[in-house]
Formats: structure tokens, sequence, C-alpha cells
């Protein structure tokens, strides 16, 4: 378990950090039976958010936030856009305001704001959906998946932490990646882990077994023992190949021979 806080943008002496952060919840099961409202005006359960059986990339937010949940949002628009994958292909995205004050109205101007710099298609309302709910509800996620804010009076506004959680296609807590700038590897690598093994291709599996999730830099890494045993696997097959195809020379000349 590891915790990772990121106040919000001012400081203010009522703050307990320890009540505003990211702790690690790996398995967590997301609460099923929730309703949430998006920005359309759609109730939707958390159930829904799953039903196409596909990962989802979770952004706790609040849309009136001057600087951090921008930040965070906007480093998950652009590792989109730079992506081969869309949001709708192989995994949804999900961003749910802790802001009990948030209405439709603000959730549809964050969306526009921050979906408008997406170019390489157009989103539809289940591809990167934005949510509100009740306080009650939202906390109940939060503190499921570790994910703690506080409400500043003296500021109006939140301390939390900066990140994303990857769950998995039944809603269950697979990664976290930290931070206000996603890199696409990460951003791949994190959505393939959290995917059914069944539905990954041959390629990204061999993606997967070179690299692993690093606790301590917080991103993945090269495993150089499985790319060792993949290239020694490659160089016993190459000399399979070799010998197989000397063995049919010699019976080529052996037949020739003995005409």
């Amino acid at each position: 378990m590891s915790v990772h806080s990121l106040p919000a943008q001012s400081k203010s002496p009522s703050i307990n950090f320890e009540e505003a952060g990211i702790t690690e919840n790996l398995g967590a099961q997301i609460p099923l039976n929730i309703q949430l409202t998006r920005s359309d005006g759609v109730t939707v359960n958390t159930r829904d958010l799953f039903s196409d059986g596909k990962p989802v990339v979770l952004v706790m937010a609040y849309y009136s936030c001057p600087m951090l949940c921008n930040l965070v949002v906007e480093s998950v628009a652009k590792v989109v856009n730079d992506s081969k994958w869309m949001p709708g292909d192989k995994y949804r995205i999900v961003t749910i305001s802790f802001d009990p004050k948030d209405t439709t109205s603000s959730a549809r101007a964050f969306c526009k704001k921050h979906t408008s710099s997406i170019t390489k298609q157009t989103l539809d309302s289940t591809d990167w959906q934005f949510l509100i709910g009740s306080a009650a509800d939202v906390k109940s996620i939060g503190n499921t998946i570790g994910f703690r804010y506080k409400y500043i009076p003296e500021n109006q506004d939140f301390a939390h932490g900066a990140g994303i959680m990857i769950l998995t296609p039944d809603g269950k807590v697979s990664r976290y990646l930290y931070g206000v700038d996603y890199n696409q590897r990460d951003f791949k690598l994190a959505i393939l882990e959290a995917s059914d093994r069944k539905l990954v291709s041959t390629i990204d599996k061999v993606t997967l077994y070179c690299f692993s999730y690093d606790s301590h830099t917080r991103g993945y890494a090269i495993v150089a023992r499985n790319i060792m045993k993949i290239g020694g696997l490659i160089t016993i097959c190459a000399l399979g190949l070799i010998i197989f195809g000397l063995n049919i020379k010699t019976k080529d000349r052996r037949k020739n021979h003995a005409k």
C-alpha cells in the first residue's frame, strides 16, 4: 500500500493531508449500485459503466477547480489525443465530480472544455462521461478507491490528490497512475493490464510480458529477465530452423547422389 498526496492550489491551517491524498486499494471493487447523473442529464448506474466489458479510466475531479483538476484532465486528454487508442475502442473514461455543488451544467462546460482538444475522432456521450452524484455516494466511491479529498472553507476549494485509476471490466481497481503528466506507454500498459487477457492480442501480451509496474518509480519498466527469455526462445527457434533447413539440404543431396 502506498500513499500519494498533492494538495489543492493553496495552503490552509485547517488541512490535514492525511485526509487529502491517494491510498492504493488494488483489487477494491467499485460499488455497482450507485446512481450518478451524466452531463447530458441521463441517469446512469455505476454498473452501466462496465456494461461493454472494457476497462475504465476513472478520474476524480470537481468542475470548478481552479487548477489541479484541470491539469489532471488536460493530461488525460493529451495522452488520449497522442495515443492510437481512443475512448470507446479499448476503454472508456469516466470523470466523477466530488463537489456536491456541481450540476449537469458545470459538468457539460467542463466536458466541452477538455474534450474539445481531442481531434482524432468525435466522442459520444459514453466514450468519456462526466458525472455528478450525491455527496454520500461519491464519498463511497472515493473511499473504495482510496481517493481522499477535503473541503477547505477558508479557500472555498478542495485539497485532493493528483492521479487516475484504471479499473478492470468488472469494476476492480487495477492500477494507479500519479501526477499531472501521463505518458503513452504507462497509459497503454495500464489499460492492457486491466483488460481481459483473452481479448489482448499476441503482440500486446508480449509487451505486457516485457514490462512490469515499478512501485518506486510509479511507472512501467522493462523486465530484463523476461526479455532475455524471449531472446533465448527466438535464438532456439532460429537454430531449430537452421538445423531443419540443413537436414533438408542433406537429404536432397543424398537423393541426388543416389540417382
